[in-house]
């Protein structure tokens, strides 16, 4: 169970190049509370986080992680106790699958990205998948893992509609077919083509 550490001088500690939001609230580092700005996040369309380093991106996406993802709800009043957020949740709180990935460590050969690609998001799945072991049974998750790309693993096969890109966090979809409930994590790739002539994509669209 999350147990957030008291401060150990009158002057929290200054988490500089730390990001990790839980472990923030944890260890008793300084936080500028930001939660407030989820209420509007929600009313939006898209979010195009667009800042220098070092203002906050990566912590605060981790802070989406901890307050969206439902298999966190557990430790929800640790996390943001004293947050404006605390006060007055969102309805999505808890609420999402949330399938966390971190492309900054990819090297730039076009040889092996690929390869790096497919191996990466597959495996960050699959530990999603186990995460969620109460919506995708074992025979759910050997039916998207044994699929052979990762596009094949994320796309949704529900007669002829075609899987959409997802960019923000979704709730997964109720029901008893594994379709329905992988409905929540589907995207769809642009293809390789499109980012070897480094194209850029259409906007993306949030499912309602």
């Amino acid at each position: 169970m999350f147990a957030p550490a008291p401060p150990a001088t009158p002057f929290p500690a200054i988490p500089y190049g730390l990001a990790y939001f839980k472990g923030l609230r944890r260890d008793g580092f300084l936080y500028v509370d930001k939660t407030r700005f989820l209420h509007a996040l929600e009313r939006v369309r898209f979010a195009f986080l667009i800042r220098p380093r070092r203002f906050g991106k990566s912590c605060w996406l981790s802070l989406l992680e901890s307050y969206y993802d439902r298999t966190e709800a557990a430790d929800f009043d640790a996390v943001f106790a004293g947050t404006a957020i605390a006060a007055g949740p969102t309805p999505n709180r808890s609420r999402y699958v949330v399938l966390q990935l971190d492309f900054s460590g990819f090297g730039d050969s076009l040889d092996t990205l690929e390869r790096e690609f497919e191996e990466y998001c597959t495996s960050h799945l699959r530990h999603t998948l186990r995460r969620n072991r109460d919506l995708f049974d074992a025979e759910t998750q050997r039916e998207i893992l044994g699929r052979g790309s990762i596009r094949g693993q994320l796309e949704i096969g529900a007669g002829d509609q075609r899987a959409r890109v997802e960019r923000q966090l979704r709730p997964v979809a109720r029901g008893d077919r594994p379709e329905a409930k992988f409905r929540g994590l589907a995207l769809e790739f642009c293809g390789w083509e499109l980012m070897h002539s480094a194209a850029v994509p259409q906007p993306v669209t949030l499912i309602p």
